[in-house]
């Protein structure tokens, strides 16, 4: 699937969670971004939607971030799936974590 440019003022900020370049990327492992946006400086961020729910990934990204204890707490689950030798097994796990990541971090940035 290809992903389509979207401008800034197409996603809703205030419901999207934000996170830099790379971090949690491993979660992501099974999604597909469904847009991105660029700037004059080129690429900015990613946009990937689980459970309905916008998550923008990126240099310059959009949205809000979530409290950086629960970013920590899913690097360690990730570091504990790593540990998992079964590929199934494993990519069950990280589409749990990523559901699980992306509702707790949603109820947190939506107060």
């Amino acid at each position: 699937m290809d992903k389509i440019r979207v401008k800034r003022k197409d996603i809703n900020a205030r419901e999207t969670i934000a996170l830099n370049y790379c971090e949690l990327q491993t979660l992501f492992r099974s999604e597909s971004p469904i847009a991105y946006i660029a700037g004059i400086y080129g690429w900015d961020c990613d946009i990937y939607t689980v459970e309905g729910i916008d998550i923008a990934t990126g240099y310059r990204t959009i949205g809000t971030r979530p409290p950086q204890a629960i970013i920590d707490r899913y690097k360690n689950e990730i570091k504990e799936i790593e540990k998992i030798k079964s590929c199934e097994e494993s990519e069950k796990a990280y589409k749990n974590a990523l559901i699980n990541f992306t509702n707790e971090a949603y109820k947190n940035i939506i107060k």
